[in-house]
């Protein structure tokens, strides 16, 4: 039960396989907030993914904000969260034959809210989510320098966008 360091579709995420059982019971892709800490390195949730037989998949998207907007250095013509509804599935199905609704949700602060916008947006695929503190009015982090001055032109765009 060791964590990894994998690319998926040609994108940095750590992910998590539990020795049994196999293939594993589902999969629980993991949002990151702003820090960009995954689950890699936390002990308790391991331990319940091992306890319930899930892997985990954590993608690095580095201050992204889980959005519908494309968005460097998260990628130069595809957003956020187009990639996960895109490209996660696609890996679930490819390595394990794991399918939504197998494929949980599951994020803290600004990937609580990616988390959230994924499932509100895309339901019948991802009826599972889980929201830890959720960033759900990133608008007020808008023009305090973070990286959402950068995704949205003011800050009721921003609000709009959640």
């Amino acid at each position: 039960m060791t964590w990894s360091s994998e690319l998926l579709a040609d994108k940095p995420a750590d992910l998590f396989v539990p020795e049994s059982p196999s293939p594993p019971r589902g999969v629980v892709l993991f949002l990151h907030g702003y820090d960009g800490v995954t689950l890699r390195d936390n002990a308790a949730y391991t331990g319940e993914l091992v306890r319930h037989g899930l892997a985990c998949l954590c993608p690095l998207g580095p201050e992204c904000w889980w959005t519908d907007r494309v968005h460097l250095p998260f990628d130069a013509h595809v957003s956020p969260l187009e990639f996960l509804v895109r490209h996660v599935p696609e890996f679930c199905h490819a390595r394990w034959q794991i399918e939504p609704p197998k494929i949980a949700l599951c994020g803290v602060e600004m990937g609580g809210q990616g988390a959230l916008q994924l499932a509100y947006r895309h339901a019948r695929r991802f009826p599972i989510v889980a929201a830890i503190s959720p960033k759900v009015d990133f608008e007020t982090w808008h023009g305090h320098g973070t990286t959402l001055d950068d995704i949205f032109p003011t800050r009721e765009a921003a609000r709009q966008a959640t």
